[in-house]
């Protein structure tokens, strides 16, 4: 008769997930992306400046989805360097936006994980901004950004997110790994 034995690092692998685990709402995957607005890094000696949020990202961050010809699906997290042509060789604003549901929200902060973003964002949630990160940041292009969700804001059912990306020069767009891309309920101590 022949035996069967369970690795040792089977057991010891936990059976459950915790709570805040198995409440997280991952937003890695597909995204719809804009390019909203390009710039030149001849325009500043091979950096680009950033001229501050265009219309057209306040536009999608209000619920205004562009043209259906400028909208392109990609996969996030993922440097848009990676996403062929015109995403190669391009600086400036790009605005990244999909909708996630949330089933209880409750009235609790939540916490939003993006990961990194290279090299600026502002991030709206539901139309209202939650957070941002720019050159005042020391590291920004590899800074880990987890923004505070306050309660109220997120509704049951169907939510939108919008991050304006803006890169200043070579690769832009997410990074991290896709399970740092989450919202998950804040662990208040």
């Amino acid at each position: 008769m022949k035996r069967s034995f369970l690795p040792l690092a089977l057991l010891a692998l936990p059976l459950t997930l915790s709570a805040e685990e198995s409440s997280a709402i991952p937003l890695a995957g597909t995204w719809q992306v804009a390019i909203t607005a390009p710039v030149s890094r001849e325009q500043n000696a091979g950096v680009a400046a950033d001229p501050g949020i265009s219309v057209a990202a306040k536009q999608i961050a209000g619920g205004q989805d562009p043209a259906p010809e400028q909208i392109q699906s990609r996969t996030v997290p993922m440097s848009w360097t990676s996403y062929g042509d015109p995403w190669t060789k391009f600086d400036g604003e790009a605005v990244f936006w999909r909708t996630f549901e949330v089933p209880s929200p409750g009235n609790q902060p939540w916490e939003l994980s993006l990961s990194s973003i290279d090299d600026f964002d502002t991030t709206w949630i539901n139309g209202e901004i939650v957070g941002s990160t720019d050159k005042s940041r020391p590291g920004f292009w590899a800074f880990r950004r987890v923004y505070t969700v306050p309660p109220g804001l997120l509704k049951a059912g169907p939510n939108r997110i919008v991050v304006r990306v803006f890169d200043q020069m070579g690769d832009g767009g997410f990074s991290g790994r896709p399970k740092e891309l989450c919202l998950k309920p804040k662990v208040t101590k």
